[in-house]
């Protein structure tokens, strides 16, 4: 068995782009992320380039020089370069001047046929999108494996509201924490108990509270209810539910 009645998606990218850039935040340039307790170097919708090679290999990709040799020394590329620039700058918000500043001098002196004297390391909106989908691609793999294993219908779950908070939750699990998809949840998707998996998702994925009101407009978006007309009362609890 498997959760039943799903609310569709007309189109599922764009609001996946929307909800997680809501949840999340979007910024074009690198800083470091004061909500992780590391302030790992962050840019976009919270890529972490700062230990996660593979994503600041597709910042680099939209950039146009992943892997790319230096012009000044052959003997080393802009991915070597960029991380021993952010190495050299200290963790903190206070420091995230100091780090575009390092990652500009990066690319203005390593690059210069490609960048000007006043380029910057930033990414625009569309590239950052482009970021995100390549990370979500990777999580994917494995959130599909862990449905799959307790017996959820992923295809039947492709493109639609529900599965979208569950890629949000799953982007949002950090490397070594509890895992946001946890078996409640997973138990509840499996025997097609909405309400629980609602709660699950509402405040069981959120025990120390910080990350309230994520989990909240995650369990907004999943739906209380199965997709369909609502009744009076089922109208005035999922007001109520936002």
């Amino acid at each position: 068995m498997s959760l039943t009645n799903l609310h569709a998606s007309a189109n599922y990218q764009d609001e996946l782009h929307q909800f997680i850039k809501k949840v999340e935040g979007l910024v074009l340039l690198p800083y470091f992320d004061a909500k992780d307790n590391s302030a790992l170097v962050t840019i976009g919708i919270g890529a972490n380039i700062d230990t996660e090679s593979k994503y600041l290999r597709y910042v680099l990709a939209e950039l146009g020089i992943d892997g790319a040799v230096s012009e000044i020394d052959s003997t080393k590329t802009a991915n070597v370069l960029i991380k021993a620039a952010m190495d050299s700058v200290p963790n903190g918000s206070a420091n995230d001047l100091a780090l575009q500043t390092a990652l500009n001098d990066v690319l203005r002196k390593n690059f210069p046929s490609r960048f000007g004297p006043t380029s910057e390391f930033k990414l625009t909106e569309t590239q950052v999108y482009n970021v995100l989908d390549k990370i979500v691609a990777d999580k994917k793999i494995a959130l599909d494996a862990k449905l799959t294993a307790n017996g959820i219908d992923v295809a039947a779950m492709q493109n639609t509201k529900e599965y979208l908070v569950l890629t949000s939750l799953d982007y949002n699990t950090k490397q070594g924490a509890t895992n946001l998809i946890g078996p409640k949840l997973l138990s509840a998707i499996t025997n097609d108990n909405r309400a629980e998996a609602w709660y699950e998702i509402r405040y069981g994925s959120n025990k120390n509270g910080i990350h309230a009101s994520r989990r909240y407009a995650e369990a907004a978006l999943f739906g209380l209810y199965d997709a369909g007309t609502l009744s009076k009362d089922q109208e005035i609890d999922q007001s109520k539910e936002i």
